[in-house]
């Protein structure tokens, strides 16, 4: 999932950010320039393992569930990068205080040892593959990709974590695969049940009211959609 202050993908072609919305853009664009600087593996990193351990409340028990994150990263990126958790793995808890700690030690050490491999933007790439192996998950571009399994009447469109591209990257990406979507929700016989297309992320939880103006309605904590006629008259176009 993209972990980014979606205010900066909000200026819609049908909707364009209002004046007051501005400075949480500029925030959103200096934040992701950070981001894919120098420490941009480490951030990249710390993002992924954030989603994956939110529900640990120790550090003994983020270690613990780590262990099978690390395993999953090794098989996901291949061949070449076969020992390069080990020193995570190695880590222990001792002197940290929070799960956000731990978590900041072990995504340092990974974007080290997994830079001697990789650019931030292969690292990007590997896990997208690794994403779209799934035979329900299918790709669009580099920013969305939806889950969808034959006789659904349910389309999920979901994010990927592409902190190499730039804001306007991302806007124009998002923007594109949602018009992609509704191409393929009118053309693509396989989807001709689909009644529903939804948004089921940590950005509905996050930013209720962006979801919103994208035309979905909120269903739950981390849940959004919107029918498919609506959704096809307002990206079909």
């Amino acid at each position: 999932m993209l972990k980014m202050e979606i205010e900066g993908l909000a200026n819609v072609s049908v909707e364009k950010i209002s004046a007051a919305d501005a400075p949480t853009e500029r925030a959103s664009i200096r934040a992701h320039e950070e981001e894919t600087s120098v420490l941009g593996s480490a951030t990249w990193f710390k993002s992924d393992l954030m989603d994956a351990l939110h529900d640990c409340a120790t550090t003994e028990e983020a270690m613990q569930k780590m262990k099978g994150i690390l395993a999953d990263y090794e098989e996901g990126f291949g061949e070449k990068s076969i020992g390069f958790t080990k020193p995570a793995q190695d880590l222990g808890t001792e002197g940290m205080q929070t799960v956000d700690d731990y978590v900041t030690a072990v995504s340092r050490i990974l974007a080290k040892t997994f830079g001697e491999k990789y650019t931030l933007e292969e690292l990007e790439q590997e896990q997208y593959e690794g994403i779209l192996s799934h035979d329900s998950h299918i790709g669009i571009n580099r920013v969305v990709y939806f889950s969808f399994d034959p006789g659904d009447e349910e389309i999920c469109i979901n994010m990927h974590n592409a902190k190499s591209l730039s804001v306007e990257e991302l806007r124009n990406g998002f923007n594109d695969g949602l018009k992609e979507i509704a191409k393929r929700l009118k053309e693509d016989p396989n989807l001709a049940g689909v009644k529903k297309i939804a948004i089921r992320s940590w950005i509905v939880e996050k930013h209720p009211k962006v979801v919103e103006r994208y035309g979905f309605s909120l269903d739950g904590v981390d849940l959004a959609s919107i029918s498919r006629e609506d959704y096809i008259r307002r990206y079909g176009a």
